[in-house]
């Protein structure tokens, strides 16, 4: 599987949803953890208003 995806860790936190929803608004898939960066729910209008997109939602 590692030649069909590429896996990029975000070691910073962003300072502002701005800079959170930038960061990460090309990525196909985004993978949180809780405990290491928050993701506000207005957060996700922001990222699912790019065409063909859609959110799944799993709190494990």
């Amino acid at each position: 599987m590692a030649d069909r995806v590429e896996v990029v860790a975000f070691r910073e936190h962003p300072a502002s949803e701005d800079e959170l929803v930038a960061a990460v608004q090309d990525f196909d898939v985004v993978v949180t953890q809780r405990e290491r960066i928050a993701f506000p729910a207005p957060a996700f209008p922001r990222l699912l208003a790019t065409p063909r997109r859609s959110a799944y939602w799993a709190d494990a």
